[in-house]
C-alpha cells in the first residue's frame, strides 16, 4: 500500500536519500527539486512536513507507521499516490557519467565538429595582477614564462581548426597569454591568414590588460570584422591600481584607460564586433564595491550603449585576502548576488542596466529554465558542465601542446599540432578517469544533474587532482540553490519575466 514510502524510508535508513532532490522555497511557496526527471513540485504543508520528517538527518523513521505518526495516516497514503503518479523521488543510483557525444559519437565531433582553438601567443605579460592565476602563489596552474608561439605553429593551429570544424555552425579563433598583444605581429599576421582560408565565417576574440594598444594597434581592430575585444579593467582608479600593476609594481589605470579610448574610438564604426570589459572584484566586499564600480563605467561617456560589462570574483586560491571581509565561501558575503536579485525586480530583465552588467544573472535563469526535464527518471548523469574535450574549445600553448581547456593549466596535454588529438590521452584522462574519480564524489549529490563545475581545479599535470577542496561541492549545491529560488521567485510574481529568458542574448 506504501510501496514508494516504505522505498523512500530504506533510502533514508543507507543514507542515500539526500541524492534524490532539495526542498527550497520562496518567500511564498516551498517546492521540491526531483534530481530524477528535473521535475519542480509546489508542496503544501502536509507534504512539506513529511519531506522534512524524511530529508532531515536527525529524524529517525525505521517504518510507514513512525512516519504517520509523525503526519497522518491520509497524508502519507496521498503523499505516497502523488509519487507514483509524478514518478518523483525514484532517482536511479549514479553509476557512471553518461553523454552520447562522449562515446557513441566522440570520434567523429573531435574530427568534424571542432568549434573554437585558443591560442596562447605568448607566456610573457607585462603585468603581475595580485589575483591572477598564473602568479606564484597559485599553486594550481603554471606561472608566466618567456615562451613565445612561432608563426609555424600558428598556423598550423588555424589550419587544425579549418580541417576540423566541416559540421561546425561556428567556428572561433581566441587569442591568449600572457599578455597576447606583446606578440601583436603574430596575432595579426594569424587573423589575416585565417581571414583568407575562412573568409568571414570565422569570429576571433582576445583578451588584453589595454595597457600596450597603440593607435596602429586599435586602427587595426577597427578593420577585423567578427571581432570581440575582452577588456580586463576593475574599475575606478583606486580599484583598478590596487591589484592590477605592472611587474615592477606601477600603477596601470591611466594606461589601462588610453588603450580602452583608444579601441573604442577605432571599432566604433566596426558593426560586426565589439567590446566587453571583464572587471575583478577583491576584498573588501560589500553592495557599495558593486555599486561603485558600476557607477564609474557608465561615467565613461566614450564607451558604446551595448557594452557588456561582467564583474567577477578572484578565482578561489588565487588571491590571498588577510581581513575580515574575505569570503571563504560564497554563502557568507555575496554582494553580486545579492544586486542580481535586486536585478530581477526590476520591470524588465533586459533593460539597459541588466544588459549591461547581469551576463550573470542571465546565466543563472536560462540555466534553470533549460535544465534536464523528462517525465520519468533515467539511468544516465552528465558530464557536469564539461566541454567535450577537443570540440567545444581547443588550447594551444606557445608550443603547440593541446589542453582541453585555457583554465585548466597544468593538466594532461591530449595531443598537437603536429599529430592531432591523442583519443587515448582524452578517454584515459578526461572521460574514464573523471568518471573513475568524480562519480563515487557525486552519486550521493541531489545537484549532479545542475553541477556548474567542470575540469577546471581537478587535474595537475599527472592527471586527476585528488586533493581538491569538497568545501567547493558545498558551495556549488548552495548557488544551485539560489538559482532555483530566484527562478521560481520571479515564476511566482512576474512570469512574463520568463518568457523574456529565451530572447535574451548573452554577452
Amino acid at each position: 500500500m506504501y510501496k514508494y514510502v516504505e522505498k523512500l524510508i530504506e533510502n533514508k535508513k543507507k543514507g542515500e536519500i539526500k541524492r534524490l532532490g532539495t526542498l527550497f522555497s520562496t518567500k511564498n511557496k516551498n517546492y521540491f527539486y526531483d534530481t530524477g526527471t528535473g521535475k519542480v513540485v509546489e508542496l503544501d504543508n502536509d507534504g512539506l512536513k513529511i519531506m522534512k520528517c524524511l530529508f532531515d538527518e536527525e529524524i529517525v523513521i525505521k517504518n510507514v507507521e513512525e512516519l504517520i505518526c509523525l503526519s497522518t495516516r491520509d497524508n502519507v497514503h496521498k503523499f505516497n499516490q502523488e509519487i507514483k503518479e509524478y514518478k518523483i523521488l525514484q532517482g536511479k543510483e549514479p553509476q557512471k557519467f553518461y553523454s552520447a557525444n562522449y562515446y557513441e559519437n566522440f570520434e567523429n565531433k573531435v574530427e568534424n565538429e571542432l568549434e573554437q582553438i585558443i591560442l596562447e601567443l605568448t607566456g610573457k605579460c607585462n603585468l603581475r595582477c595580485k589575483y591572477c592565476i598564473y602568479n606564484d602563489a597559485y599553486i594550481y596552474n603554471r606561472s608566466f614564462n618567456n615562451y613565445d608561439m612561432t608563426q609555424e605553429i600558428a598556423k598550423a593551429g588555424v589550419d587544425y581548426l579549418y580541417e576540423h570544424s566541416r559540421n561546425s555552425k561556428k567556428k572561433a579563433i581566441t587569442f591568449y597569454g600572457g599578455e597576447p598583444l606583446i606578440k601583436f605581429d603574430l596575432l595579426k599576421w594569424t587573423i589575416d591568414y585565417a581571414r583568407k582560408l575562412f573568409k568571414d565565417d570565422v569570429a576571433f576574440s582576445l583578451t588584453t590588460n589595454l595597457t600596450l594598444v597603440t593607435e596602429d594597434i586599435a586602427s587595426y581592430f577597427g578593420t577585423v570584422p567578427n571581432l570581440t575585444v575582452v577588456a580586463s579593467l576593475d574599475g575606478p582608479e583606486i580599484i583598478q591600481n590596487k591589484c592590477r600593476v605592472y611587474a615592477d609594481g606601477r600603477e596601470t589605470f591611466i594606461d589601462a584607460i588610453r588603450g580602452l579610448k583608444l579601441i573604442t574610438e577605432k571599432m566604433r564604426d566596426n558593426d560586426t564586433s565589439s567590446i566587453m570589459i571583464n572587471a575583478v572584484y577583491t576584498p573588501p566586499y560589500s553592495m557599495e564595491g558593486i555599486h561603485s564600480i558600476m557607477e564609474f563605467f557608465d561615467s565613461l561617456d566614450f564607451l558604446p550603449e551595448n557594452i557588456g560589462v561582467q564583474i567577477t570574483y578572484p578565482t578561489s586560491g588565487s588571491y590571498e585576502v588577510k581581513n575580515d571581509y574575505e569570503i571563504k565561501d560564497e554563502r557568507d558575503k555575496n554582494p553580486l548576488w545579492e544586486w542580481i536579485k535586486e536585478a530581477t525586480k526590476e520591470k524588465s530583465l533586459t533593460t539597459e542596466k541588466n544588459r549591461k552588467y547581469a551576463t550573470s544573472m542571465f546565466n543563472a535563469l536560462t540555466r534553470i529554465h533549460n535544465r534536464f526535464l523528462v517525465d520519468e527518471p533515467v539511468d544516465y548523469y552528465p558530464f557536469h558542465s564539461c566541454c567535450i574535450p577537443g570540440v567545444r574549445r581547443l588550447y594551444i600553448n606557445s608550443e603547440g601542446n593541446f589542453y582541453v581547456c585555457e583554465k585548466i593549466g597544468d593538466s594532461p596535454s591530449i595531443g598537437d599540432v603536429r599529430n592531432g588529438i591523442n583519443i587515448k590521452n582524452v578517454k584515459d584522462y578526461y572521460i574514464d578517469g573523471y568518471n573513475k574519480n568524480m562519480i563515487n564524489t557525486c552519486k550521493n549529490c541531489w545537484a549532479i544533474r545542475l553541477c556548474h563545475s567542470c575540469y577546471v581545479d581537478r587535474y595537475d599535470t599527472k592527471g586527476f587532482r585528488q586533493g581538491f577542496s569538497f568545501n567547493s561541492c558545498d558551495n556549488e549545491r548552495e548557488a544551485v540553490k539560489n538559482e532555483l529560488i530566484l527562478y521560481h521567485s520571479l515564476l511566482e510574481n512576474n512570469p512574463e519575466k520568463i518568457a523574456e529568458i529565451s530572447k535574451i542574448e548573452i554577452f
